[in-house]
């Protein structure tokens, strides 16, 4: 788990470091586009691929440390038990999607390798970039999601052991 940490938090920084980048290209493309009438050449490309990358690299990290969104007002209030199985059932679902998702975009990452696709626009973008970033940040939740879950249910199993052998 160290290991999915750790990548996860330099994918975190490279996601971060891409999103001041990208504010600020957007930024100086505004400015340019509101002087001289006319935009910096594939900035609107690039954008595109640069917020899959965002997106994609700074999952892990959240998943990671569990920042995600949760409404705890009813789970808190069951049995640890309960809770523990429930979160059980959330991590096999959430990696259900995500595995989804790799394998769909890894098919069709290779699909775009082996025909040479690029992204229409005024540069020629690989299709092969965005989907990549999606198969890497997929790939890697997937991976804390398998790890976490085997923690969780060792622990649960642990516990369940404990409480019956303390009656």
């Amino acid at each position: 788990m160290q290991i999915l940490l750790r990548v996860s938090r330099g994918f975190g920084v490279v996601s971060g470091l891409l999103l001041f980048i990208l504010s600020f290209i957007i930024f100086v493309d505004v400015l340019v586009r509101w002087l001289a009438g006319r935009p910096i050449v594939g900035v609107y490309e690039s954008s595109e691929v640069v917020f899959v990358a965002i997106t994609f690299l700074a999952l892990a990290l959240v998943q990671c440390e569990e920042r995600h969104i949760r409404i705890p007002t009813l789970v808190e209030r069951l049995p640890d038990r309960c809770r523990g199985f429930l979160d059980a059932f959330a991590d096999l679902a959430g990696f259900s999607f995500f595995a989804l998702i790799l394998w769909l975009a890894s098919v069709d990452w290779l699909e775009a390798w082996r025909g040479h696709f690029v992204r229409p626009g005024l540069i020629e973008i690989p299709n092969t970039l965005h989907l990549g970033f999606i198969v890497v940040g997929s790939f890697l939740v997937c991976a804390i999601y398998i790890t976490s879950s085997l923690a969780r249910l060792r622990r649960l199993f642990a516990y369940s052991t404990a409480v019956e052998g303390a009656t």
